[in-house]
């Protein structure tokens, strides 16, 4: 009996242990967690109808958002303003940028 003591593998009762799919170091480089600015966010009174119009609108012309959607057509707006209407324009979006950064 002890004879077969010697001959008997060691390994042979020992099962498989489970690695884990990602094996991490000591040594590896970790990159540093890098915040995303934030954009600054209000809110814009409108209907209910309204609000589901440019929801319905923002979702089938495939928009991220629909700040995306509202800053395309306004671009596309000021694009068919005279010089005039452009300069009134700027000086009315000054002000209100003025008065909400008070």
């Amino acid at each position: 009996m002890g004879k077969d003591l010697l001959r008997k593998s060691l390994n042979a009762d020992v099962t498989q242990v489970p690695k884990p799919n990602n094996i991490f170091s000591r040594d590896m480089k970790v990159k540093p967690a890098t915040k995303k600015a934030k954009l600054k966010t209000t809110t814009i009174r409108c209907s209910v109808e309204t609000a589901d119009m440019v929801n319905a609108l923002a979702a089938v012309l495939n928009f991220k958002s629909v700040d995306e959607m509202l800053e395309h057509t306004v671009n596309n707006t000021l694009d068919g303003l005279t010089n005039d209407e452009r300069a009134e324009y700027k000086t009315v979006k000054r002000i209100y940028t003025n008065r909400r950064n008070k």
